[in-house]
């Protein structure tokens, strides 16, 4: 099946276009042509993750690379990947990864994390 005619492929490349803003799940579900019911449970069974948590693992990710590359201002990245404080980002980073966002700044690099990957998809998508 193409990842055309696939809602949790609509889904992933969606995501993916878009995880640096807010994304509702009935908009994902819209760009899926499906149900917000039928997304859940569709996108649970095929990436053994919930939506949100997927969105959430790969905003952390990004965060975590943009830290590891020296980021000055944690609030700002904080901010960049859609948390609006200090405090709920670094709860959510360490909930994530184990570690503080101080930490993976001061140490210039990711590699001692589980990162949230990018899901490989056609380049070809369009909606």
């Amino acid at each position: 099946m193409s990842i055309r005619n696939n809602p949790v492929g609509k889904v992933l490349w969606y995501i993916e276009s878009h995880f640096t803003e807010d994304i509702a799940l009935e908009d994902i579900a819209t760009v899926a042509g499906v149900s917000r019911y039928h997304l859940s449970r569709a996108f649970g069974f095929a990436m053994r993750s919930s939506i949100a948590r997927y969105v959430r693992g790969r905003r952390l990710t990004e965060a975590a690379r943009t830290l590891a590359n020296g980021a000055p201002d944690i609030l700002t990245v904080a901010l960049d990947v859609g948390y609006g404080s200090h405090e709920a980002f670094s709860r959510a980073f360490r909930d994530q990864f184990g570690i503080a966002p101080e930490a993976v700044r001061a140490q210039h690099t990711v590699k001692n994390i589980q990162l949230v990957e990018a899901i490989k998809m056609e380049e070809t998508m369009i909606l």
